[in-house]
Protein backbone atom coordinates (compact mmCIF):
# COMPACT_ATOMS: atom_id res chain seq x y z
CA UNK A 1 0.00 0.00 0.00
CA UNK A 2 0.94 3.66 -0.06
CA UNK A 3 0.58 4.19 3.70
CA UNK A 4 3.20 3.25 6.31
CA UNK A 5 0.65 1.24 8.33
CA UNK A 6 -1.61 -1.20 6.52
CA UNK A 7 -4.68 -2.78 8.07
CA UNK A 8 -4.60 -6.38 7.02
CA UNK A 9 -7.92 -8.19 6.70
CA UNK A 10 -7.56 -11.76 8.00
CA UNK A 11 -10.07 -14.59 7.63
CA UNK A 12 -9.45 -18.05 9.05
CA UNK A 13 -11.33 -20.62 7.01
CA UNK A 14 -11.38 -24.42 7.09
CA UNK A 15 -10.04 -26.19 4.04
CA UNK A 16 -9.83 -29.69 2.65
CA UNK A 17 -7.06 -31.57 0.92
CA UNK A 18 -6.87 -30.37 -2.68
CA UNK A 19 -8.31 -26.89 -2.04
CA UNK A 20 -6.46 -24.06 -3.73
CA UNK A 21 -5.69 -20.56 -2.49
CA UNK A 22 -4.57 -17.74 -4.76
CA UNK A 23 -2.52 -14.73 -3.71
CA UNK A 24 -2.36 -12.00 -6.31
CA UNK A 25 -1.77 -8.34 -6.83
CA UNK A 26 -4.30 -5.85 -8.15
CA UNK A 27 -2.78 -6.37 -11.60
CA UNK A 28 -4.79 -9.63 -11.75
CA UNK A 29 -7.62 -9.00 -9.33
CA UNK A 30 -10.48 -7.25 -11.09
CA UNK A 31 -9.14 -7.63 -14.63
CA UNK A 32 -11.53 -10.45 -15.48
CA UNK A 33 -14.82 -11.75 -14.14
CA UNK A 34 -14.33 -13.80 -10.97
CA UNK A 35 -16.16 -16.78 -12.53
CA UNK A 36 -13.53 -16.98 -15.31
CA UNK A 37 -10.69 -16.74 -12.82
CA UNK A 38 -12.23 -19.50 -10.66
CA UNK A 39 -12.73 -21.68 -13.74
CA UNK A 40 -9.03 -21.37 -14.59
CA UNK A 41 -7.98 -22.02 -10.97
CA UNK A 42 -10.17 -25.10 -10.55
CA UNK A 43 -8.70 -27.01 -13.50
CA UNK A 44 -7.42 -30.03 -11.52
CA UNK A 45 -5.86 -31.62 -14.62
CA UNK A 46 -3.37 -28.78 -15.09
CA UNK A 47 -0.28 -28.27 -12.94
CA UNK A 48 -0.13 -25.18 -10.75
CA UNK A 49 2.75 -23.65 -12.76
CA UNK A 50 0.75 -23.99 -15.97
CA UNK A 51 -2.30 -22.38 -14.34
CA UNK A 52 -0.27 -19.36 -13.12
CA UNK A 53 1.24 -18.98 -16.59
CA UNK A 54 -2.21 -19.21 -18.24
CA UNK A 55 -3.68 -16.57 -15.91
CA UNK A 56 -0.71 -14.23 -16.38
CA UNK A 57 -0.83 -14.66 -20.17
CA UNK A 58 -4.60 -14.09 -20.21
CA UNK A 59 -4.27 -10.86 -18.16
CA UNK A 60 -1.33 -9.64 -20.34
CA UNK A 61 -3.39 -10.26 -23.48
CA UNK A 62 -6.32 -8.33 -21.97
CA UNK A 63 -3.96 -5.42 -21.21
CA UNK A 64 -2.48 -5.43 -24.71
CA UNK A 65 -5.90 -5.54 -26.34
CA UNK A 66 -7.01 -2.53 -24.31
CA UNK A 67 -4.05 -0.36 -25.38
CA UNK A 68 -1.24 -1.81 -23.29
CA UNK A 69 -1.88 0.30 -20.24
CA UNK A 70 -2.28 -2.48 -17.69
CA UNK A 71 -0.72 -2.83 -14.25
CA UNK A 72 2.09 -5.22 -13.37
CA UNK A 73 0.91 -8.56 -11.98
CA UNK A 74 1.95 -11.07 -9.36
CA UNK A 75 0.29 -14.40 -8.66
CA UNK A 76 0.91 -17.39 -6.42
CA UNK A 77 -1.33 -20.45 -6.10
CA UNK A 78 -1.15 -22.82 -3.13
CA UNK A 79 -2.75 -26.26 -3.14
CA UNK A 80 -3.07 -27.86 0.31
CA UNK A 81 -2.16 -31.50 0.84
CA UNK A 82 -4.05 -32.08 4.15
CA UNK A 83 -7.33 -31.10 5.77
CA UNK A 84 -7.38 -28.18 8.19
CA UNK A 85 -8.10 -28.49 11.89
CA UNK A 86 -10.78 -25.79 11.73
CA UNK A 87 -14.45 -26.72 11.46
CA UNK A 88 -16.75 -24.62 9.33
CA UNK A 89 -19.49 -22.79 11.16
CA UNK A 90 -23.11 -23.48 10.32
CA UNK A 91 -24.79 -20.76 8.32
CA UNK A 92 -27.84 -19.00 9.72
CA UNK A 93 -30.01 -20.64 7.03
CA UNK A 94 -28.73 -24.11 8.03
CA UNK A 95 -29.41 -23.37 11.70
CA UNK A 96 -32.96 -22.21 10.89
CA UNK A 97 -33.56 -25.29 8.74
CA UNK A 98 -32.32 -27.62 11.49
CA UNK A 99 -34.46 -25.81 14.08
CA UNK A 100 -37.50 -26.23 11.82
CA UNK A 101 -36.78 -29.93 11.36
CA UNK A 102 -36.38 -30.38 15.12
CA UNK A 103 -39.72 -28.64 15.69
CA UNK A 104 -41.38 -30.97 13.15
CA UNK A 105 -39.85 -34.01 14.85
CA UNK A 106 -41.03 -32.86 18.28
CA UNK A 107 -44.56 -32.18 16.98
CA UNK A 108 -44.59 -35.59 15.29
CA UNK A 109 -43.51 -37.34 18.49
CA UNK A 110 -46.16 -35.49 20.51
CA UNK A 111 -48.88 -36.37 17.99
CA UNK A 112 -47.79 -40.02 18.00
CA UNK A 113 -47.94 -40.12 21.80
CA UNK A 114 -51.43 -38.59 21.75
CA UNK A 115 -52.56 -41.05 19.07
CA UNK A 116 -51.16 -44.00 21.02
CA UNK A 117 -52.83 -42.88 24.25
CA UNK A 118 -56.15 -42.40 22.44
CA UNK A 119 -55.74 -45.79 20.81
CA UNK A 120 -54.94 -47.35 24.18
CA UNK A 121 -58.02 -45.64 25.68
CA UNK A 122 -60.26 -47.01 22.94
CA UNK A 123 -58.60 -50.40 23.33
CA UNK A 124 -59.31 -50.20 27.07
CA UNK A 125 -62.94 -49.37 26.30
CA UNK A 126 -63.05 -52.22 23.81
CA UNK A 127 -61.39 -54.48 26.37
CA UNK A 128 -63.92 -53.41 29.02
CA UNK A 129 -66.78 -54.11 26.62
CA UNK A 130 -65.25 -57.49 25.79
CA UNK A 131 -64.93 -58.34 29.48
CA UNK A 132 -68.59 -57.44 30.11
CA UNK A 133 -69.67 -59.58 27.14
CA UNK A 134 -67.51 -62.44 28.37
CA UNK A 135 -68.99 -62.18 31.86
CA UNK A 136 -72.54 -62.24 30.41
CA UNK A 137 -71.65 -65.27 28.31
CA UNK A 138 -70.20 -67.07 31.34
CA UNK A 139 -73.35 -66.29 33.37
CA UNK A 140 -75.53 -67.71 30.58
CA UNK A 141 -73.37 -70.82 30.39
CA UNK A 142 -73.53 -71.17 34.19
CA UNK A 143 -77.34 -70.84 34.08
CA UNK A 144 -77.44 -73.49 31.35
CA UNK A 145 -75.27 -75.82 33.43
CA UNK A 146 -77.58 -75.31 36.44
CA UNK A 147 -80.63 -76.07 34.27
CA UNK A 148 -78.95 -79.22 32.94
CA UNK A 149 -78.12 -80.33 36.48
CA UNK A 150 -81.75 -79.80 37.48
CA UNK A 151 -82.90 -81.75 34.46
CA UNK A 152 -80.48 -84.58 35.24
CA UNK A 153 -81.73 -84.51 38.79
CA UNK A 154 -85.31 -84.99 37.58
CA UNK A 155 -84.22 -87.74 35.18
CA UNK A 156 -82.42 -89.43 38.02
CA UNK A 157 -85.55 -89.12 40.22
CA UNK A 158 -87.72 -90.66 37.50
CA UNK A 159 -85.18 -93.36 36.86
CA UNK A 160 -85.24 -94.27 40.55
CA UNK A 161 -89.05 -94.15 40.56
CA UNK A 162 -89.28 -96.23 37.42
CA UNK A 163 -86.81 -98.80 38.60
CA UNK A 164 -88.50 -98.98 42.02
CA UNK A 165 -92.02 -99.40 40.59
CA UNK A 166 -90.98 -101.92 38.03
CA UNK A 167 -92.66 -99.94 35.19
CA UNK A 168 -92.34 -100.98 31.60
CA UNK A 169 -90.10 -98.89 29.38
CA UNK A 170 -93.12 -97.49 27.52
CA UNK A 171 -94.79 -96.36 30.77
CA UNK A 172 -91.48 -94.87 31.94
CA UNK A 173 -91.21 -92.85 28.73
CA UNK A 174 -94.82 -91.64 29.14
CA UNK A 175 -94.08 -90.39 32.67
CA UNK A 176 -90.94 -88.57 31.54
CA UNK A 177 -92.56 -86.92 28.50
CA UNK A 178 -95.63 -85.88 30.48
CA UNK A 179 -93.45 -84.28 33.11
CA UNK A 180 -91.56 -82.11 30.53
CA UNK A 181 -94.59 -80.87 28.55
Amino acid sequence: GIKPDVEVEIHEVPYEKGDRFMLCSDGIHGTMPESELLKMLSNKKAKLGAITDDIATFVDNLGRSSGGGHDNLTIAIIEVKTNSNLQSEMSKQTKVTLAGLMALIIISVILNIIQCSNSAGSNNATSSDSIVLLQDSLKQQNDSILALRAAFGKVEHFANEISGNKLSPVDSIKIITNTYK
